[in-house]
Formats: structure tokens, sequence, C-alpha cells
């Protein structure tokens, strides 16, 4: 299993509590990458209005890749349905170059 370990720190605090700390420092968020809605319920559009083929992988809550999927058109749908309700996180890289990377909600 590969763990998503660009994006988020954990952290435990005196009381054993957990706290996550995106690292995205020098990610670009504009970058050509848009991805909506979110939350999301059933589908998942990514739009790519960049020059480079990008790849987008989603991450569970305990950082194991869930989906990895091309992204080679302007436009790309992923489908959620079978995830379960939650938090995930997801990255987008252009030539193994992070240029995006934030939280996805799941609702049901």
């Amino acid at each position: 299993t590969e763990y998503y370990n660009e994006c988020e720190n954990y952290n435990t605090n005196n009381n054993n509590q957990k706290t996550i700390h995106q690292n995205t420092e020098g990610v670009n968020d504009n970058k050509g990458f848009s991805v909506f809605p979110n939350p999301a319920s059933d589908e998942l559009t990514v739009l790519n209005t960049s020059e480079g083929m990008g790849i987008i992988e989603i991450y569970n809550y305990l950082g194991e890749k869930i989906l990895r999927k091309d992204l080679k058109s302007y436009s790309s749908i992923i489908s959620v349905k079978d995830f379960n309700a939650g938090i995930y996180f997801y990255k987008i890289s252009v030539n193994n170059e992070l240029v995006k990377a934030d939280k996805l909600i799941v609702i049901k």
C-alpha cells in the first residue's frame, strides 16, 4: 500500500488527539486543474486546462491510495458512488510534479 505523505502530517498533542497539517508549500492550486463538486456524492469532475496530462490519486483517511486515474482530456469524470461517506485526500501530478492537493468530502 502506498501512503499519502506529500500533503499531510499527523501530530499527536498532549491529549492523544491527532491533528492533520497539510503541507502544500510550493503547490500552485491554480495550475490548470479544477476539481468539483466538493462535497461529492456520485461523481467528481476534474477539468484540466493545463498543457500537460495529469494523474489524480485519491487516498482515504489512513493514507492508503484507493484510486489512481490518468487525466488525459479536458474533462474527466471519476465515480465516487462506491466510496464510503467521509473525508479523502487527493493529489494531482503532472510529469511527477505535484500541482494540486486538497481534501475531498464524500457524502451519501
